[in-house]
């Protein structure tokens, strides 16, 4: 496809904007639901009367349902209107906030989280096929990234601020304050956002490809929706990438989806909220640069493998290390390590997109969230598993435990994502190849 000069309506510069900075606030509350429990952990336990490790249910419950979902969330961004999707899903989630909030018991703090996963999954991917639409194609992966940081934004908000704020007004209307956030951002979508400008009488910025959505009839955007999920799985790098994710991803969410909060709190004379902040630094940072570092490089499998190496040697530290570490030392690994594991994805992301046609490419996307995000319930289990067979102290488990419960088996995980990417096939690095996969990457 080919873009069309820049629409000339006195408004649409403003209203692209507005699409903009409402889809980022949206994928920001994303991760604020995604990270919230390891910061509001230590309150809600004694409140529902269980241990830390009986929380494990809630907090992974998310990342069950978020992954499940992944593929209809691609799926129906590419045969239905992005925009509802993400409307939709901020406003879902929102009531499943809600719903955490007001429980009294944690089978149902459960049962929100569940609602606030299935929410929340129809996000990402929707919000990126928004952004083929609204602006021209040589801008896409720079509103890609800062959509990315935008989210490691939303995680900063739920660490040490939202420790300060549990504290002054309890955990229960933290979770209530940002439903009826959420609820209002959904809203807003669903007035000032459509999958076209043409929607709103502006000047059409990108052609599209393959099916329009408007004129297709239910039955025909299902069958459309079978044969890209067949598209997607037929491909070897699909499940290449697959495994990759599902050890890398997992075991960053495993750490600022729950356990990271435990961990510093349990053996370090830190708080919790001010250190886990640097993974969401490093998110941000990081959904920025190792895109540049790529394109740069000209490579996508060297920049997978060195992310990886870096996290197995920063997980042997923490494995080996006691806890006479400084905060400077400790802040600046997990901020390295974060880089190399939560935002990794926006390199897997682009050898998604480099391998598939644009019309599959978010249905692609969305069937290799399901392994990104269910890692973290995976390990999340794990890690809570290991650590029940170590004795506390008091409400503390021992660093012993989480060094053999945490750390060790991210170092293992680290050694198998590690020879993923040799099986990578790395286009960008053949000469001559380079201009064929933009021109690729401009067609999405």
């Amino acid at each position: 496809m080919e873009n069309k000069e820049k629409p000339t309506h006195p408004m649409f510069r403003i209203h692209s904007i507005l699409v903009f900075v409402l889809c980022s606030l949206c994928y920001a509350l994303v991760f604020f639901h995604r990270t919230a429990p390891a910061v509001l952990s230590k309150d809600m336990a004694p409140d529902f009367n269980v241990s830390t490790t009986s929380l494990t249910i809630f907090s992974s419950m998310f990342f069950w349902t978020y992954s499940l979902m992944q593929p209809f969330g691609g799926l129906l961004a590419d045969i239905m209107d992005p925009a509802i999707l993400v409307g939709c899903s901020a406003i879902i989630a929102s009531i499943g906030s809600f719903i955490c909030g007001k429980s009294k018991s944690l089978g149902l703090a459960v049962f929100g989280r569940f609602v606030v996963g299935f929410g929340c999954a129809p996000t990402y991917v929707p919000i990126c096929k928004l952004l083929t639409r609204w602006y021209p194609l040589d801008w896409y992966a720079f509103f890609g990234g800062v959509v990315l940081a935008a989210g490691g934004c939303g995680g900063i908000v739920a660490q040490a601020p939202l420790a300060a704020f549990a504290r002054a007004y309890s955990w229960r209307n933290a979770f209530v304050g940002i439903a009826l956030i959420g609820i209002t951002m959904g809203t807003l979508v669903l007035i000032f956002v459509r999958r076209d400008p043409k929607d709103f009488g502006y000047d059409e910025v990108n052609e599209e490809s393959g099916m329009n959505i408007s004129t297709a009839s239910l039955s025909e955007r299902f069958e459309q929706l079978l044969i890209n999920f067949k598209t997607v799985v037929t491909k070897p790098i699909y499940y290449v990438l697959s495994v990759y994710s599902f050890m890398i991803n997992g075991i960053y969410f495993n750490i600022v989806g729950l356990w990271g909060g435990p961990y510093i709190r349990d053996c370090f004379p830190f708080k919790d909220g001010d250190m886990l902040i640097s993974l969401s630094i490093s998110m941000i940072v990081g959904s920025i640069i190792l895109p540049i570092i790529s394109n740069f490089f000209k490579t996508r499998k060297w920049v997978l493998f060195s992310t990886a190496f870096i996290a197995l040697i920063i997980g042997i530290v923490f494995w080996l290390y006691d806890t006479r570490m400084s905060f400077t030392i400790m802040f600046t690994l997990f901020l390295i390590w974060g880089m190399s594991t939560g935002s990794v994805a926006s390199v897997t992301f682009a050898t998604v997109r480099e391998n598939y046609d644009s019309s599959v490419v978010s249905t692609a996307i969305g069937c290799l969230n399901i392994f990104t995000f269910i890692g973290g319930a995976v390990f999340q289990t794990i890690t809570g598993w290991l650590l029940n067979g170590y004795t506390r102290i008091g409400t503390a488990y021992p660093h012993e435990g989480y060094k053999n419960s945490l750390w060790l088996p991210s170092v293992i995980y680290c050694c198998i994502a590690i020879f993923m990417p040799f099986l990578i096939q790395d286009n960008l690095t053949h000469k001559g190849k380079i201009l064929e996969e933009e021109e690729e990457f401009n067609e999405l």
